[in-house]
Order: structure tokens, then sequence, then C-alpha cells
């Protein structure tokens, strides 16, 4: 079995949650978010090593954390994160080069902690060659954007789709699309946008509607109703 080893991205500070801590650690039915994160990776039997992306001064809280409600076996490094979230991607992805065990490696946001097993899987068994695989899905509603001159148009919403994350490639590529001159000079808000610079393919398959990235008060509400609608979202001795 390949597994994926993973970069779980935790060191934003989250300005648009208007909380006075990282909301990695607020929590959802007193469990916090970045554990419900860490603990759901852990689980998957196709999940390798874990290497959590933080601040440097929160690192001791992230380990107290995991002491306090359970360990995480897989957990393998705690790596300083940089300015930008791409800066925070490529500090993770040197570290995987130097300790990968597996052939694949995924990122993604620790503010996502609903995922299903099964997107997981979805993801490793449809990446191929050089592609990225990355999880989406369809907007339902109407799109307009603002023009230059004030004025908005709609958008066609058939050819548009919202990105999640994780996002999964082959190790085999973090030297050509992430540390090499070119990528170092752009700043792009995920690993996809970084294969379509190198030119490089983007596999899109689908992906969930819980799995949503908490970012806001409101997004706590709609997490603890996920959490009592969908069973399987919840952690085992837990919730």
């Amino acid at each position: 079995m390949n597994k994926a080893d993973v970069i779980v991205l935790a060191a934003g500070k989250g300005a648009r949650m208007m909380a006075d801590t990282n909301k990695m650690f607020l929590s959802i039915k007193n469990v916090p978010i970045l554990y419900r994160t860490l603990f759901r990776l852990n689980q998957h039997a196709r999940i390798g090593q874990i290497f959590v992306v933080c601040r440097e001064e929160e690192k001791r809280i992230i380990k107290e954390m995991v002491k306090k409600h359970g360990p995480i076996e897989k957990l393998s490094q705690y790596i300083s994160g940089g300015k930008e979230r791409c800066d925070s991607v490529r500090n993770g992805l040197m570290a995987v080069l130097q300790n990968a065990e597996g052939k694949l490696v995924m990122t993604h946001d620790g503010a996502r902690p609903f995922f299903s097993m099964g997107l997981i899987d979805r993801l490793i068994d449809s990446i191929k060659d050089e592609k990225i695989s990355i999880p989406v899905i369809g907007i339902s509603e109407t799109l307009r954007r603002m023009r230059k001159n004030g004025r908005t148009e709609v958008v066609d919403r058939q050819s548009t789709y919202l990105v999640q994350t994780p996002q999964l490639f082959s190790t085999e590529m973090i030297p050509s699309c992430f540390l090499s001159n070119r990528s170092r000079n752009q700043i792009l808000t995920d690993e996809a946008s970084y294969f379509e610079a190198a030119g490089k393919e983007v596999v899109m398959i689908n992906g969930e509607k819980w799995n949503i990235k908490i970012t806001t008060p409101e997004d706590i509400e709609w997490a603890e109703c996920l959490l009592n609608r969908y069973p399987d979202l919840r952690l085992k001795n837990l919730d």
C-alpha cells in the first residue's frame, strides 16, 4: 500500500475569526479544531507521517493539546511556518523531502477537520504521473463579479468550482514545482496553482460539502450542526 505523508498547515493568524487566539485552538464541542484534523488523519491507514507547520511560539501549545486529548502516533515533526501560506508549504515540503516514507505527499488545511476517510482514498486512487489531484465542489448559486468600472456581471458557474484540501501529488514533483527559482518568486494560493505554473496537469475529483474550512465564528456553529447530523465525522471516544 502506497502511503501519503501529509503536511498540516496551522501557521495562519485566522484574523476573520476575530478571536484572541489562533483559530486552530478554538473548540468544537470541547475538542480543538486542529486536534480534530490531526486525529482523523492519524486514523487513516493510507496516511504515513504527519508534519505540522505552525508558528514557532505555538509549538508548545500544540504539544500540550495532544498530551491532553490523546496521542497522535503518526505526528512526526513540528515545522516553523513562513510569512505567507506558500512559504509554510515550502517549509513543510522540504521536511518531507528529507524524511519521506512514501512516494506521495498531501497538503491539508488544519482548519478543515471534517473530510471523510473516503475522500483520502479517492485522492490517492486518482493520482497519476506528474499530476496533482484536488477535491472540488460545484457552485449552485448564481455568481456575480465586480468589474473595474464599478458594474457587475454574472459569471458562468458551469465552469467554476470551489477548491478544497487535501491536495495530493508525488514527492518527486516537489523540487520542480515548489523549490525552483521560478516557483520561489511566486505567491499562489494553493498547490495546484504551482503545478499549473510549471505546465503540469491538475486532476479534479468530487469534494465534500461538509469539508468546510472553519474561518469565521459562524463556521463554528455550522461545524456543530455537522457533527450532530453526520456521526461519521465525530471522533471516537471524544464526541
